[in-house]
């Protein structure tokens, strides 16, 4: 009904098929439409190797929008703040996979033998909604591009298809149907950057639309560290329960999740993971960063432009003024709130890495213009290996000689 198939995955190299997703009606009767921001179709892709040992659905990354200055003009200048369209295909995601170079920019989603997810079959969810995967509305922005931007011919109203929920809900559609979920021992849920939120968010979702009680689930929450503005949640969550948001997402929330939205923009993401951490405490939750990740401070830098109405899209933030938010503002916040979440959760580890890289998972082309942490290369928390800490979340997990554990880079973050 609302996937069609355009090749087949072989073998445990790398080949990957497209599902191609139309509209359909949920099991709750809901109409869900199914489309990346401009209204073109939504694809996913599928790797389903021989003897896969589990399941790997993984959301893509690639900023926000929340306002007409993000959604729409952001979307004219050669920075924008979130990614509208899908530039993966199944050729290039195969290429990744193989490794072909030898770079390891294929992360989570190579056959290398050293990737402890070499042998899962893996869903992979694009992102091209502005909406961190949790959207389900069309909203329309007016914006008047300022006079010295140099753009003649832009719209000044564009309508943007926030439908990155009804996305997952097509692809959770066609795993139940096309995949044995109950035959796989491990099913992990990762995300990286936006995708990191989807994947928290949308946990609860994804178990009770699985099933599958007899696997181990775990998360990966990657470059994802929740440090927001009120005024960003407010936009695209709504400031109450009777205001929808620009996202139309708070009916997407599960029901443990619904007061998130509601909490004080300091504590949300902290109370988001303990929340799922608590409810699910047979999930492993494991949340990876560099110490001062470049991308999130700039993400951040531009939810408090918005905030106080000083945002101009064709203005991008110097570099002092990034060093200083980064250094005092951003990474400090991002560091306790994952201490703290250790405190608070026992089936909740961190990995802090060195730097100002952004991804831990994988290296994808549009990540490629910011630095990025090489997935098997990756060491700078206390010299254990990335790859050897989620290896160990997956199968050394319950001994007390393991790598899994809170790790961090210091002294030596920079």
């Amino acid at each position: 009904m609302l996937a069609t198939l355009l090749m087949m995955a072989a073998n445990v190299s790398a080949a990957w098929t497209t599902i191609s997703a139309s509209s359909f009606t949920d099991e709750d009767g809901i109409e869900r439409f199914p489309a990346c921001s401009q209204g073109d179709t939504f694809s996913f892709f599928v790797d389903e190797p021989e003897s896969a040992e589990g399941l790997l659905l993984y959301f893509a990354g690639g900023g926000a929008c929340w306002d007409a200055a993000t959604c729409v003009g952001s979307a004219q200048t050669d920075s924008p703040t979130y990614y509208g369209s899908i530039w993966e295909t199944a050729e290039s995601l195969d290429a990744l996979s193989a490794d072909v170079d030898g770079s390891g920019a294929g992360g989570i989603l190579t056959t290398r033998l050293d990737n402890p997810y070499a042998r899962f079959v893996k869903v992979y969810i694009p992102y091209c909604t502005g909406d961190v995967h949790i959207g389900s509305s069309d909203t329309n922005y007016d914006y008047t591009l300022p006079s010295e931007s140099g753009v003649q011919t832009a719209p000044s109203s564009r309508t943007i298809h926030h439908r990155g929920f009804d996305n997952l809900l097509a692809a959770l559609t066609w795993i139940r149907s096309n995949l044995s979920v109950d035959d796989f021992s491990e099913i992990t849920v990762a995300g990286s950057s936006a995708g990191g939120y989807g994947a928290l968010l949308n946990f609860p979702v994804i178990r009770e639309s699985l099933g599958a009680e007899g696997a181990d689930y775990s998360i990966i929450i990657d470059s994802s560290n929740g440090v927001l503005t009120n005024g960003f949640v407010d936009r695209a969550f709504g400031p109450s329960k009777t205001d929808p948001g620009v996202w139309n997402a708070r009916q997407n929330l599960h029901p443990s999740l619904a007061a998130i939205p509601d909490l004080d923009a300091s504590s949300l993401w902290v109370t988001a993971i303990k929340t799922v951490a608590r409810r699910y405490r047979d999930t492993r939750l494991s949340q990876s960063t560099a110490a001062y990740d470049l991308v999130q401070s700039i993400v951040y830098w531009t939810m408090k432009a918005v905030d106080q109405g000083t945002y101009d899209p064709f203005v991008e933030p110097t570099q002092n003024e990034l060093l200083r938010l980064d250094l005092l503002e951003w990474s400090p916040k991002a560091r306790w709130a994952m201490v703290s979440t250790a405190l608070q959760a026992p089936n909740y580890r961190y990995y802090l890495g060195a730097g100002q890289g952004h991804i831990h998972l994988l290296l994808d082309e549009a990540s490629s213009l910011f630095p990025t942490t090489n997935y098997f290369e990756e060491d700078s928390a206390m010299g254990v290996l990335y790859t050897n800490w989620l290896h160990d979340m997956l199968y050394n997990n319950r001994f007390l000689i393991t790598d899994w554990r809170n790790l961090t880079c210091f002294p030596n973050c920079l």
